[in-house]
C-alpha cells in the first residue's frame, strides 16, 4: 500500500500570544482536556469542580503572557505564566504551609508560576505540551526570571520531571462543595550557571 505524502507530513505547529477573543474556546479546550486526561488520576466530581472553579485566569491573557499552540487555524493547547498566585491556592493546604497563605505579585515577583498548560486530548503526545513550556520559559527568561514553579496536576507530573521540574512540596485546595483537588508543588532552573550555585 502507498502512503501518500499527505499523511506523512505532519502539521506545522505554531505558537502565539492569546487576545481576548480566545478566552472562550481557550476555556473549552480547558474543560475538554481535563474531562479525558485527568481519567485515572481524579474523580469526575473533582474535575468538574476545577472547572466550575474557573482554569482560566483573564489577566494572564491581559498580561500578554498567555501562549496558544494552533495547527493550520485550530487551538491544539495552551499555556501561560504570572507572578501572581492562582485562585485556587487561596483555599489550599500543603506540606509547606506558609505557601499556602495568598501573596500578592511582589511577594512572588522573584519566582513566576507556570500555569494553565493544557493540550487538546486529540493531540497528546505530539511534542506540543514540551513545544509550550519551552516557550513559556524563554518568555519567563527574557523577562529576567532564572527560576520558575509550577503547581501540577497528579496526571503531569510525569510530563514535568521529563521537562527537568523537581517536586518542592505536596498541596491539596478545597474547591466548590468542599471537593478535594491534590496537586505537586514544583521548580526548574532555567539557567543552569545559576542553578550550580543554588
Amino acid at each position: 500500500m502507498v502512503v501518500t505524502s499527505f499523511l506523512r507530513t505532519p502539521k506545522p505547529l505554531g505558537i502565539r500570544r492569546a487576545v481576548e477573543g480566545d478566552a472562550e474556546p481557550l476555556r473549552e479546550l480547558h474543560a475538554r482536556s481535563l474531562r479525558q486526561l485527568a481519567v485515572g488520576h481524579y474523580h469526575a466530581s473533582q474535575v468538574e469542580a476545577m472547572i466550575a472553579a474557573g482554569t482560566l485566569d483573564d489577566t494572564l491573557i491581559a498580561d500578554g503572557h498567555y501562549f496558544i499552540a494552533e495547527m493550520r487555524g485550530d487551538i491544539v493547547g495552551c499555556v501561560g505564566w504570572s507572578l501572581r498566585l492562582p485562585g485556587y491556592l487561596a483555599h489550599g493546604v500543603d506540606d509547606q504551609p506558609e505557601r499556602a497563605k495568598p501573596a500578592s505579585a511582589d511577594e512572588q515577583a522573584e519566582v513566576p508560576r507556570l500555569r494553565a498548560l493544557y493540550v487538546d486530548p486529540l493531540h497528546t503526545r505530539r511534542g506540543v505540551a514540551r513545544r509550550l513550556v519551552h516557550y513559556a520559559e524563554a518568555d519567563m527568561m527574557a523577562a529576567g526570571y532564572p527560576l520558575v514553579s509550577l503547581d501540577a496536576m497528579l496526571s503531569a507530573v510525569d510530563l514535568y520531571r521529563a521537562l527537568g521540574y523537581r517536586t518542592v512540596s505536596h498541596g491539596m485546595s478545597t474547591l466548590l462543595d468542599n471537593v478535594a483537588f491534590r496537586y505537586v508543588h514544583m521548580r526548574k532552573w532555567l539557567d543552569v550557571a545559576i542553578a550550580a550555585h543554588a
